[in-house]
């Protein structure tokens, strides 16, 4: 390694890479400031070697904040204050993309909408081994949906032996795994491939008791797109699955192998706008909508019913989510009023960095792009 020069070697070859390093940093400006620390807690520091030819012409005692720095930096020269929170206003007609994820991005944050579908900015990719989190959760639907490919409806579930039904559900958990492993052997190995054909098939075994106590059912559709219209807005939009009851009504199904909660549909922000979408644009015959939480151990439905039962443990009241409405026939013009004025509001350049709460930043890889710590003024926090 020493004989090639290879990284961390030699103490020599160490020094030479720091001292390349300190001199392209001393030659990157007309005029450098040097500065080191005098202490670390209580132990007295000495200034490195690498700087050692450079006389000391100032010493301080200044330990000022971050913050006091941050203003001197910004006082060397004027500066001139520019708001650009307006985005060009787009045109009637003009197509927008985006599918629901524009009306997700435009209820978090307005400058986060902007940024995904004006700007296209998008984030690096990030590697990580095995699966991720969305990936295990993408193979949770596709197993659902294969599932309920072959079993239709709740009677046909209901009629299958127990080794019956463990068969459909193992031919439907292999049929996705084989699916997702071309061209990805190196992860999908025949150990991991074992393991999460037992995971997926335990998951659809426990959720598919669930089903068993519902009201009687066919599936209708699965995974199919849709395209709504909205403010002249079109959006392509998936839904998990759509039910039908014995009296023709509908029910929405969006799962979730989190724990998610109904109040992200409502307010003038909402959360999880897929489900309003499609159900603002018609909801003459919709029964209920909920979230299915596939999860280990907290098998449940999360949603509203037009009436009780037809969910197990899914109450009808809307008032529980809200006091802006009080019946469930009502949810469409409200789901659309809201969706209306999120569409409005993206058409007409609203690009502000106006966060609807912490969570909308929590996840969001923008930041940098829209500085919202700067803007968020001098505050310790």
């Amino acid at each position: 390694q020493r004989e090639y020069d290879m990284p961390h070697a030699s103490a020599q070859r160490e020094y030479e890479y720091a001292m390349t390093l300190t001199q392209g940093l001393l030659q990157s400006s007309p005029k450098v400031i040097l500065s080191y620390p005098r202490q670390q807690g209580d132990r007295d520091l000495r200034i490195s070697p690498l700087l050692a030819e450079y006389p000391i012409q100032h010493r301080t005692t200044d330990s000022g904040t971050y913050q006091d720095w941050r203003k001197r930096l910004l006082q060397v020269q004027g500066l001139q204050a520019w708001s650009d929170e307006q985005a060009p206003v787009l045109a009637r007609g003009e197509r927008v993309t985006g599918g629901t994820a524009l009306f997700q991005d435009q209820a978090a944050c307005p400058f986060r909408a902007f940024a995904r579908h004006r700007l296209r900015a998008r984030p690096l990719a990030s590697v990580a081994n095995g699966l991720d989190p969305m990936q295990r959760g993408n193979l949770v639907h596709q197993c659902l949906e294969a599932l309920w490919q072959s079993l239709r409806d709740q009677s046909r579930l209901l009629q299958l032996g127990e080794a019956e039904l463990q068969g459909v559900i193992d031919a439907s958990v292999l049929k996705v795994i084989e699916q997702n492993s071309v061209g990805h052997q190196t992860t999908y190995s025949s150990r991991f491939k074992e393991l999460e054909q037992a995971r997926l098939a335990s998951l659809m075994r426990e959720w598919l008791e669930q089903e068993k106590t519902r009201a009687p059912f066919s599936v209708k559709e699965t995974e199919q797109s849709h395209v709504i219209r909205i403010a002249d807005i079109e959006v392509n939009t998936k839904i998990d699955r759509i039910d039908e009851l014995t009296d023709g009504s509908r029910v929405v199904i969006d799962y979730k192998t989190g724990q998610p909660d109904p109040r992200a549909w409502f307010g003038a922000r909402p959360d999880e706008p897929q489900l309003p979408i499609y159900a603002s644009a018609d909801d003459a015959s919709l029964a209920a909508v909920s979230f299915a939480q596939v999860r280990r151990g907290e098998m449940s439905w999360k949603g509203i019913a037009r009436e009780q039962e037809i969910l197990p443990g899914v109450k009808h009241p809307v008032s529980k989510y809200t006091d802006e409405i009080e019946d469930f026939s009502a949810l469409g013009n409200y789901w659309q009023g809201i969706l209306n004025q999120l569409a409005e509001n993206y058409r007409a350049g609203n690009a502000e960095v106006d966060p609807k709460d912490e969570n909308s930043c929590n996840y969001c890889p923008l930041d940098s792009l829209c500085r919202i710590d700067n803007n968020r003024g001098d505050d310790d926090e």
